[in-house]
């Protein structure tokens, strides 16, 4: 028999109807990695901020004023079993509905980077001869 046949007592189409979901849940995880970027903020040495929304096939920046940048938000989610999970955000978005996101996870962490992150906006404040001396 030529092509394609299913497994013994299977009907013939059967692993078209595979092959077919095998294919729908792939469309469908492109869809939803497309409708949620991963996003990084680099702060440089001349005091420039710029955020990044990264989806598969393309790559959004965008430059701040450090006066949009304050205050950060702690966003905390709670779970059905009791945990949390905490986000701190910037107050500016890269992209309408897609939030800034520093730092996910628990609250020490994102307290921790909030803390890493300000100390960086504050040294491009003094500039690199204030910090010298």
């Amino acid at each position: 028999m030529d092509g394609v046949s299913g497994p013994e007592g299977y009907p013939g189409w059967y692993p078209y109807a595979i092959l077919a979901v095998m294919w729908a849940c792939g469309i469908g995880l492109a869809w939803f990695s497309n409708q949620h970027p991963c996003t990084s903020v680099t702060v440089g040495k001349d005091g420039v901020v710029e955020g990044r929304a990264t989806f598969p096939f393309r790559v959004v920046r965008r430059k701040f004023c450090l006066e949009e940048l304050i205050p950060l938000q702690l966003i905390e989610d709670q779970y059905e079993d009791g945990g949390a999970l905490h986000e701190l955000q910037l107050p500016v978005p890269i992209i309408p509905g897609h939030p800034l996101v520093l730092a996910a996870g628990t609250r020490e962490r994102c307290l921790t980077e909030k803390a890493t992150f300000l100390a960086a906006l504050e040294q491009c404040e003094r500039g690199p001869r204030d910090s010298q001396g």
